[in-house]
Protein backbone atom coordinates (compact mmCIF):
# COMPACT_ATOMS: atom_id res chain seq x y z
CA UNK A 1 0.00 0.00 0.00
CA UNK A 2 1.36 3.22 -1.31
CA UNK A 3 -0.37 5.65 1.82
CA UNK A 4 1.46 3.41 4.75
CA UNK A 5 4.68 2.93 2.36
CA UNK A 6 4.56 6.52 2.49
CA UNK A 7 3.62 7.13 6.46
CA UNK A 8 6.35 4.70 7.34
CA UNK A 9 8.94 6.31 5.16
CA UNK A 10 8.14 9.72 6.80
CA UNK A 11 8.21 8.59 9.94
CA UNK A 12 11.83 7.13 9.73
CA UNK A 13 12.50 10.58 8.57
CA UNK A 14 11.18 12.31 11.19
CA UNK A 15 11.58 10.04 14.55
CA UNK A 16 14.17 12.37 16.09
CA UNK A 17 11.94 15.26 16.08
CA UNK A 18 9.26 13.65 17.27
CA UNK A 19 11.48 11.58 19.86
CA UNK A 20 12.74 15.14 20.72
CA UNK A 21 9.33 16.49 21.39
CA UNK A 22 8.56 13.78 23.71
CA UNK A 23 11.33 14.12 25.66
CA UNK A 24 11.11 17.71 25.96
CA UNK A 25 7.70 17.43 27.54
CA UNK A 26 8.28 14.65 29.66
CA UNK A 27 6.56 12.17 28.07
CA UNK A 28 7.55 9.21 26.13
CA UNK A 29 6.83 7.70 22.28
CA UNK A 30 4.94 4.18 22.22
CA UNK A 31 6.81 1.44 21.23
CA UNK A 32 4.81 0.48 18.62
CA UNK A 33 1.62 2.08 17.34
CA UNK A 34 -0.73 0.26 15.48
CA UNK A 35 -2.23 2.48 12.34
CA UNK A 36 -5.40 1.95 10.52
CA UNK A 37 -6.10 3.20 7.30
CA UNK A 38 -9.52 3.76 6.12
CA UNK A 39 -11.71 5.91 3.92
CA UNK A 40 -14.28 6.63 5.95
CA UNK A 41 -15.07 9.23 9.35
CA UNK A 42 -12.75 12.04 10.00
CA UNK A 43 -9.61 12.76 9.27
CA UNK A 44 -8.08 10.87 11.99
CA UNK A 45 -8.80 9.35 15.48
CA UNK A 46 -6.69 7.44 17.96
CA UNK A 47 -7.52 4.76 20.99
CA UNK A 48 -5.26 4.35 23.93
CA UNK A 49 -2.38 3.04 24.51
CA UNK A 50 -0.96 3.20 20.78
CA UNK A 51 -3.26 2.90 18.15
CA UNK A 52 -3.79 5.86 15.22
CA UNK A 53 -6.65 5.66 12.33
CA UNK A 54 -6.15 7.67 9.57
CA UNK A 55 -8.81 8.78 6.76
CA UNK A 56 -6.66 8.69 3.80
CA UNK A 57 -9.46 10.31 1.81
CA UNK A 58 -9.17 13.80 4.00
CA UNK A 59 -7.57 16.67 2.58
CA UNK A 60 -6.05 17.54 6.05
CA UNK A 61 -2.53 18.05 4.51
CA UNK A 62 -1.68 14.27 3.91
CA UNK A 63 -1.98 10.57 5.85
CA UNK A 64 0.93 11.78 7.47
CA UNK A 65 0.12 15.14 9.08
CA UNK A 66 -2.85 13.18 10.50
CA UNK A 67 -0.96 10.74 11.71
CA UNK A 68 1.59 13.46 13.59
CA UNK A 69 -1.55 15.48 14.27
CA UNK A 70 -2.92 12.07 16.10
CA UNK A 71 0.97 10.71 17.85
CA UNK A 72 0.55 14.13 19.70
CA UNK A 73 -3.16 13.37 20.90
CA UNK A 74 -1.73 9.71 22.21
CA UNK A 75 1.17 11.48 24.08
CA UNK A 76 -1.45 14.24 26.07
CA UNK A 77 -4.26 12.56 26.46
CA UNK A 78 -3.76 10.50 29.40
CA UNK A 79 -1.45 12.79 31.53
CA UNK A 80 -2.89 15.71 30.47
CA UNK A 81 -6.39 15.82 28.62
CA UNK A 82 -7.73 13.40 31.42
CA UNK A 83 -5.90 14.61 34.12
CA UNK A 84 -7.12 17.83 33.87
CA UNK A 85 -10.56 17.23 32.29
CA UNK A 86 -10.06 19.18 29.04
CA UNK A 87 -13.08 19.41 26.42
CA UNK A 88 -12.85 18.77 23.22
CA UNK A 89 -12.04 22.19 21.65
CA UNK A 90 -9.11 22.73 24.24
CA UNK A 91 -7.47 19.09 23.54
CA UNK A 92 -7.70 19.85 19.87
CA UNK A 93 -6.22 23.48 20.35
CA UNK A 94 -3.31 22.01 23.00
CA UNK A 95 -2.33 19.68 19.82
CA UNK A 96 -2.59 22.41 17.44
CA UNK A 97 -0.52 24.81 19.47
CA UNK A 98 2.04 22.23 20.41
CA UNK A 99 2.58 21.89 16.24
CA UNK A 100 2.26 24.84 15.76
CA UNK A 101 4.89 26.15 18.19
CA UNK A 102 7.15 23.11 19.05
CA UNK A 103 10.36 23.67 16.48
CA UNK A 104 10.46 19.79 16.31
CA UNK A 105 6.67 19.37 15.12
CA UNK A 106 6.71 22.38 13.37
CA UNK A 107 10.00 20.87 11.24
CA UNK A 108 7.97 18.21 10.51
CA UNK A 109 4.53 20.03 9.18
CA UNK A 110 5.89 23.44 8.79
CA UNK A 111 2.68 24.18 6.91
CA UNK A 112 0.11 22.75 9.78
CA UNK A 113 -3.70 23.49 8.84
CA UNK A 114 -4.67 24.52 12.21
CA UNK A 115 -8.30 23.94 12.98
CA UNK A 116 -10.69 26.85 13.45
CA UNK A 117 -12.45 27.99 16.84
CA UNK A 118 -10.47 25.78 19.20
CA UNK A 119 -9.32 27.22 22.59
CA UNK A 120 -5.72 27.58 22.80
CA UNK A 121 -3.67 27.08 25.78
CA UNK A 122 -2.16 30.06 28.31
CA UNK A 123 0.89 30.06 28.48
CA UNK A 124 0.08 29.29 32.45
CA UNK A 125 -1.92 25.88 31.57
CA UNK A 126 1.38 25.19 29.78
CA UNK A 127 3.89 25.44 32.44
CA UNK A 128 1.41 23.73 34.99
CA UNK A 129 0.61 20.77 32.25
CA UNK A 130 4.74 20.60 30.94
CA UNK A 131 6.86 21.62 33.77
CA UNK A 132 10.56 22.62 32.35
CA UNK A 133 9.01 22.71 28.71
CA UNK A 134 9.54 26.59 28.07
CA UNK A 135 7.14 27.01 24.84
CA UNK A 136 8.13 30.53 25.30
CA UNK A 137 11.62 30.18 23.65
CA UNK A 138 9.81 28.50 21.02
CA UNK A 139 6.80 30.37 19.76
CA UNK A 140 7.47 30.22 16.03
CA UNK A 141 3.77 30.84 14.94
CA UNK A 142 2.02 33.51 17.12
Amino acid sequence: NKVKASIEEALTENIFHLKTFADQVGLSLPHQIFVTLTQYGTGGSYELPNQVFINIRSNYGGPFNAFVHELVHLLVEKPVVKRHRLSHSAKEGLVDYLILNDPHLHQIIPQYPAQDGMHTPSYQQLNKWFPGYNLLQHNIAQ
